[in-house]
């Protein structure tokens, strides 16, 4: 019963928690770097070969991070629905004829052997872009994940572009996810407790917007109060009145921090070779 209300189980990637693994102790820079690399190689991965790759490298990132692979597993399987719907879409809006097999000729609705292979490489791409990012989210904290973005960023830097408050801005919008999430259970129980019926998946599609409406209202109106108390406490503390920023934390680079880097740009040759 309790299970409607919690919201934070439904997240698909996994929360950090400090348990030592290898990925954890590396630059936090070079890691989202290495992330960037790794999603434009699987974008741009044209072959099953090139997919089984990037699958290898993912799974051998995952065993370093020390990912619990049965969570993982059911994490995906209930996006799987919204993964099969876009694949679906590709399928049948795909303009580019070919000269392959057909499989179904049905009115309008061609599709082709090669259709139903593009298809099922678009659904393992998201895959492994999910996995990844799993990997990504279990081994940076947000400050850690902060300052490797500010990091990864530092040439824009060099043409007059304000990084640091796009920076601060991402470390804020990430910050709130969990507030919003334990406020949009508080308004859920509330509700609830005052004879709502919530958590019914019958209906129709008007009685679960009347349903969600009650939440959605007045969590728009304590996010809009907490970010005016926000604004106001920044501006209280003199933000954004010194031009350069000092950190606390600096995260160094070491030799074996580019292991990853180099692992991905392996990768990215061999998708354009």
């Amino acid at each position: 019963m309790h299970d409607q209300f919690e919201f934070s189980r439904n997240l698909i990637f996994p929360e950090y928690s400090e348990t030592g693994a290898w990925t954890q102790k590396r630059n936090s820079g070079w890691l989202l770097f290495s992330t960037v690399l790794y999603f434009t190689a699987t974008l741009l991965a044209k072959s099953w070969g090139n997919l089984l790759i990037g699958f290898c490298i993912c799974v051998f990132l995952s065993i370093l991070a020390r990912m619990d692979f049965k969570s993982n597993f059911r994490n995906i399987m209930r996006t799987m629905p919204m993964l099969v719907v876009i694949a679906a879409i590709s399928l049948f809006s795909n303009p580019i004829s070919d000269s392959s097999p057909i499989i179904i000729n049905w009115w309008i609705i061609t599709i082709t052997s090669l259709d139903l292979e593009n298809a099922g490489m678009l659904i393992v791409r998201f895959i492994l872009l999910m996995q990844i990012i799993g990997v990504l989210t279990s081994s940076l904290s947000i400050t850690r994940f902060i300052h490797g973005l500010e990091d990864l960023l530092t040439p824009f830097k060099w043409v007059g572009i304000g990084v640091h408050h796009f920076v601060i801005s991402v470390e804020i919008a990430i910050r709130y996810i969990p507030l919003l999430t334990q406020t949009a259970e508080r308004i859920a129980k509330a509700q609830a407790s005052r004879g709502a019926a919530w958590g019914s998946r019958s209906g129709s599609l008007n009685s679960r917007v009347r349903q969600i409406l009650p939440v959605v209202v007045p969590l728009f109106t304590i996010s809009y109060q907490r970010a005016d108390k926000m604004a106001m406490a920044m501006d209280a503390r003199g933000f954004g009145m010194k031009g350069k920023r000092s950190q606390y934390v600096t995260d160094r680079v070491q030799l074996i921090d580019m292991v990853i880097p180099a692992m991905m740009l392996g990768y990215l040759w061999m998708v354009l070779s």
